[in-house]
Formats: C-alpha cells, sequence, structure tokens
C-alpha cells in the first residue's frame, strides 16, 4: 500500500509521462495535459500535506492508476485538429488558465486548514471562491475539463474523462458539503454556485470519500 503522496505523485506524474511518450507530435492537447498534471504533482510534492501513517488500499491505487494512465493514452492520440489561431480559441485558452490558477487558489487555501477539535473539517472562511460553494475547486476542475475539450475539438475520450471525472466530483463535493454541517442560511451549495445540484444518495455513498 502507497501513501497518499505517494499515490498522488504516481498518479499525476505518470498521467503526464504517459501523454508524453504516446503522443505522436506535440499538440494543444499534450501542452494543456502536461500543464495541469504537471501543477497538480507539484502541489503533491510542495502545497500540501499528508498524514503519514496513512495508506491507500491498494484496489484504490491500481483503480486511479488505470484511470488516469489509460485515459491519458487514449486522449494523447485523438486530439482533433484545431485552429488555434482565431480569437476564439485564445478567449477561450485564457479561460482555461483562469481556471486553472482558481483551482490552484482553493488548493492553497484547504491546504492550509486545521481540522477542529472533532475532527471534522474547517469551511474555509475569507476567501471568495468559497463564499457560494463548498467545493469551488472542484467546480474549476471540471470546468478547465470542459475548457479542455472545447480547445482539443471535443473527442470522445476527452469529454468521458470529464464526464466520469465530474460525476465522482459532484458526489465527493456533496459529502463534503454535508460533513462541514454548517452551512450559514443555505448560502453556499456543494457545488457550483447558486445551483444545488445533488446525484441520487446511492451514487453519493458509493463514490464519495469519508
Amino acid at each position: 500500500m502507497l501513501s497518499p503522496k505517494v499515490h498522488n505523485f504516481v498518479s499525476y506524474f505518470g498521467s503526464l509521462c504517459v501523454a508524453l511518450c504516446c503522443s505522436p507530435s506535440i499538440t494543444p492537447c499534450l501542452v494543456l495535459w502536461v500543464f495541469h498534471f504537471l501543477r497538480r504533482t507539484l502541489e503533491t510534492l510542495y502545497l500540501f500535506k499528508f498524514d503519514p501513517s496513512a495508506t491507500v488500499p491498494l484496489a484504490d491505487s491500481i483503480q486511479e492508476f488505470a484511470y488516469y494512465y489509460g485515459f491519458g493514452l487514449w486522449i494523447a492520440g485523438r486530439t482533433s485538429d484545431v485552429n488555434t489561431t482565431n480569437l476564439t480559441w485564445a478567449f477561450i485558452l485564457g479561460a482555461w488558465i483562469g481556471c486553472e490558477y482558481c483551482n490552484f487558489v482553493c488548493h492553497r487555501t484547504l491546504a492550509g486548514l486545521k481540522r477542529r477539535k472533532d475532527g471534522k473539517k474547517t469551511r474555509p472562511e475569507g476567501n471568495v471562491l468559497f463564499s457560494r460553494s463548498s467545493c469551488p475547486h472542484y467546480f474549476f476542475e471540471i470546468s478547465s475539463w470542459f475548457l479542455f475539450n472545447f480547445l482539443t475539438g471535443f473527442t470522445l475520450p476527452g469529454c468521458l474523462f470529464m464526464s466520469v471525472g465530474a460525476i465522482i466530483m459532484t458526489c465527493w463535493a456533496v459529502k463534503r458539503h454535508e460533513g462541514y454541517g454548517d452551512d450559514e442560511e443555505g448560502k453556499q451549495t456543494p457545488l457550483f454556485p447558486f445551483v444545488d445540484l445533488r446525484p441520487p444518495r446511492i451514487l453519493v455513498d458509493a463514490l464519495a470519500k469519508a
């Protein structure tokens, strides 16, 4: 069994390497994929602090590696030809960079939080990104993958990767939102600001992290 830090590093950096090794050429898809997972790798190494005694079950590690590596391999070889010189593409690229940056800001905020005496996580305060959503980091993650697909031609593997991730992260967001238990007058929603979208309970319980 791997520690959470090693598990995340192998997931993110491994996915980056798979795409680099399997892409037939340097494409917009490859550049965006590498940038995203390089950021996640650096966050794993230098931003988040993990419980040194914690471990990730071997089955969970294998499942996650297969997910990231498999999609990395599939996406690397299936990018549609896109026009990177038009203004629409440039505008969407700017939005994608903004989502990546906001995701990093959310992660930096979460990394600095301390647990309450009862062991539960503390809701972030003083950060506008968390003012309407309990999990804006998942919101920006999903948004960045939607923009990634726009920029790379909405390929089948790209859309599947985004959809599977969106379902899982929405369930995680509901679980975290409920775990806070201190929503101020209903101001926060689990994921999407102003939209209280919640998957079926059975799906949340099956997929959500504790």
